[in-house]
């Protein structure tokens, strides 16, 4: 289950670094998320390219990241110790980013 959960955020990840679906600074709009991570958290990929996508998204977010080969995996570290706002294009996309930060062990808040 773990490994399906982590297979949508990265395939959510992509897809909206992809599109430019994402404005990451000073949003102002209705469809805000608000995220922070104040302590490192670490995820392993087996896969280079999902490591990749993952580390790429957090940094586009604003987080940091750290990226290690270690064993037969691949550790990213990442934190956001501000509070930072991304606009999504859509309600629905908002709560796709939601969740997809909650997976990811960031506190949110989703503003109407």
């Amino acid at each position: 289950m773990f490994a399906r959960m982590q297979m949508q955020q990265i395939t959510l990840a992509a897809g909206v670094l992809a599109a430019g679906l994402l404005a990451p600074t000073l949003a102002s709009g209705a469809e805000i998320v608000k995220f922070r991570l104040a302590a490192w958290k670490a995820q392993h990929f087996h896969d280079q390219g999902q490591a990749k996508t993952f580390s790429d998204t957090v940094t586009h977010l604003g987080c940091e990241a750290k990226t290690a080969p270690h064993n037969d995996h691949i550790d990213v570290t990442y934190r956001c110790v501000e509070w930072r706002s991304l606009q999504a294009p859509s309600h629905e996309s908002a709560h796709s980013w939601e969740t997809w930060l909650k997976q990811a062990g960031f506190e949110t808040q989703h503003q109407h």
